[in-house]
């Protein structure tokens, strides 16, 4: 299960502050929303902040695109973004590196964003697959 994922050009989240008692997907399609998501701790541990930093510079083009918004606006946006957490290291460092592609297109800024979300993904496997051998062996 992944609690950060991009389905049909919106970031998903699992509520985490729903868990244990209910599993809850959020479909989060402005940039303002997925900070609230983030503030208010839906969005938990370190690489799920990194993935959904990442996403959330997609939503930020996606909107600026779709409201007419000025490079100032944009650039404001994702300000707010990498802030939304300040000390979330994975955060920062994943709407920077997204961030760093703008300028080579949207296309582009959404395939640097799912390979953020990838690389979490395979982390998480490799972790997973690793203390289950701690476990079993």
């Amino acid at each position: 299960m992944r609690t950060v994922d991009w389905v049909q050009g919106q970031v998903e989240i699992v509520d985490q502050t729903l868990l244990p008692g209910q599993e809850l997907r959020l479909r989060i399609s402005r940039v303002d929303e997925l900070i609230e998501a983030i503030r208010r701790l839906a969005v938990r541990g370190a690489p799920a902040l990194g993935a959904a930093g990442a996403l959330g510079v997609v939503l930020a083009v996606t909107e600026a695109d779709r409201c007419g918004w000025d490079a100032a606006r944009l650039e404001q946006a994702i300000a707010r973004l990498r802030a939304a957490r300040p000390t979330a290291v994975n955060l920062t460092g994943a709407v920077d590196r997204v961030a760093a592609r703008m300028s080579q297109g949207a296309d582009v800024v959404l395939r640097e964003a799912l390979a953020v979300l990838e690389e979490d993904v395979s982390a998480n496997r490799a972790l997973a697959a690793n203390g289950a051998d701690l476990l079993v062996g």
